[in-house]
């Protein structure tokens, strides 16, 4: 006679071990203990100071986990700000030398990892330029896409986690003559198309999750606070308001477990933690405050790594989420 799990299956992962970064909501059965257990995250963890970057290139493009994120770009101080092609790489301890782009780039977006990367919507700030083309990273090697929809580059918000390489949107951005856009762009993981414009346009705006539950910060030139949305995969919803003013935030994690800490408003050193409905603003504040320059989002809710602040540094700053994990049941 055929039981539950013959007909639909198990869901829940057998680990055997807990996970080492558990994130909120997340539920798996110890095979070495026979303990089915649950991570609920309550707000607290810890900050330490990460390893310092080989460069203090602000404005790149941030992406991946807290052992393994990538950097993209960036422009390099002093005065005038020209853009840079290098890259690096973080293993959770240190920052190595990776593969150069192949262009300057600066201010666009970025999603992926490490080994699958996207990057888009970039500028040229030494020469004042704006491109549409699309760049991909796939095993130490940078190849060109498709050009982007329309003519809106620099300073995108996007989402797409570390599986953007195939599958991530794009939001809002500089369009020509300097005016900010509302629109949306779709990338399947080969070609762009347009989608539904956000609700509010935003130059300098911001994002997290995947390509059908993410959420956006919009800025635009008059606001002092970031308009909170939500995306479906199809449409955009108002979210839930952040408590600060202020923009350029370090973010990460996902629709319903999300990050946001830092930024130029007051306290510079807000964390803040998102469950798809409202903020809650951690006891444990950033030591460090400041912008984050790098588009892009680098680990999750309970894993986060903030690089670049303030802006221009060499400091990094990781966020693990405190130990929450309960007992749901045990054999």
């Amino acid at each position: 006679m055929a039981n539950y799990s013959n007909i639909y299956g198990i869901n829940i992962p057998i680990r055997s071990s807990d996970p080492t970064y558990p994130e909120d909501g997340q539920i798996w059965y110890n095979s070495s203990t026979n303990i089915l257990k649950g991570n609920i995250n309550y707000g607290t963890g810890s900050w330490s100071t990460g390893g310092s970057r080989n460069t203090n290139s602000p404005n790149g493009m941030s992406l991946g986990t807290l052992s393994a994120a990538f950097l993209v770009g960036g422009r390099v101080p002093p005065a005038p700000p020209y853009a840079t092609n290098a890259t690096e790489n973080y293993d959770g301890t240190s920052w190595t030398t990776g593969t150069p782009t192949g262009q300057d780039m600066d201010s666009g977006t970025g999603e992926g990892s490490q080994t699958a990367a996207i990057i888009a919507g970039t500028g040229w700030p030494g020469a004042g330029g704006k491109t549409q083309t699309t760049y991909l990273f796939t095993s130490n090697s940078w190849t060109t896409g498709p050009s982007t929809p329309g003519s809106v580059a620099r300073y995108y918000g996007a989402a797409g986690g570390t599986g953007g390489q195939s599958a991530m949107i794009k939001f809002n951005g500089e369009a020509p003559g300097g005016s900010v856009s509302n629109a949306t762009e779709i990338w399947n993981g080969s070609s762009w198309s347009s989608g539904n414009n956000t609700l509010v346009a935003g130059e300098g705006s911001e994002g997290f999750g995947t390509s059908t539950a993410a959420v956006g910060f919009s800025y635009g030139p008059s606001q002092p606070q970031a308009y909170v949305m939500e995306y479906d995969g199809t449409s955009w919803t108002a979210g839930g308001a952040f408590p600060i003013t202020g923009k350029n935030k370090s973010l990460g994690g996902t629709l319903t477990a999300g990050i946001a800490t830092g930024g130029n408003g007051t306290p510079d050193t807000i964390n803040a933690l998102y469950d798809g409905t409202s903020w809650t603003v951690s006891p444990q504040s950033r030591p460090i405050g400041g912008a984050q320059p790098p588009k892009g989002e680098v680990g999750t809710q309970g894993s986060h790594l903030a690089v670049a602040v303030p802006s221009p540094t060499t400091a990094t700053l990781e966020w693990v989420s405190g130990s929450n994990v309960v007992t749901i049941s045990s054999s």
